[in-house]
């Protein structure tokens, strides 16, 4: 299959849990990230096509310049997306599900790249 995506997306060193930002409920774990898409492993099929809100608490940089940057400050982002695949994943109870990132702000795509930049995330 070619590659599609614009961005090279990283992967996340710890299990990040994405939740349905209407139900609340886990929706599944992040694999990887860029401004443009994302990755999650899922228990549940998910039907390619369909549109989704989640919401997700990355790393983020303080507020406070006078504060150390190695303080834990984490930002909810709220994130639309369209599923753009899905298949079996190795362990037969999980699924893998790409989706597309969609009407990004410019705070929210700001948020994204500063949490690409922390040590919970690489290449």
């Amino acid at each position: 299959m070619k590659e599609k995506r614009s961005l090279k997306r990283k992967y996340a060193r710890e299990q990040i849990p994405v939740y349905d930002l209407i139900t609340e409920q886990e929706v599944g774990r992040l694999v990887n990230l860029s401004t443009d898409g994302m990755q999650l492993i899922t228990e549940e099929p998910v039907r390619t096509g369909s549109l989704c809100q989640f919401i997700v608490t990355l790393p983020a940089l303080p507020d406070d310049p006078t504060m150390p940057f190695n303080v834990d400050v984490n930002e909810e982002v709220v994130l639309d997306a369209r599923s753009v695949w899905c298949r079996k994943e190795n362990n037969p109870d999980y699924y893998d599900a790409g989706f597309e990132l969609m009407d990004m702000t410019s705070d929210e795509v700001r948020t994204i790249e500063t949490a690409l930049e922390d040590a919970m995330f690489q290449a």
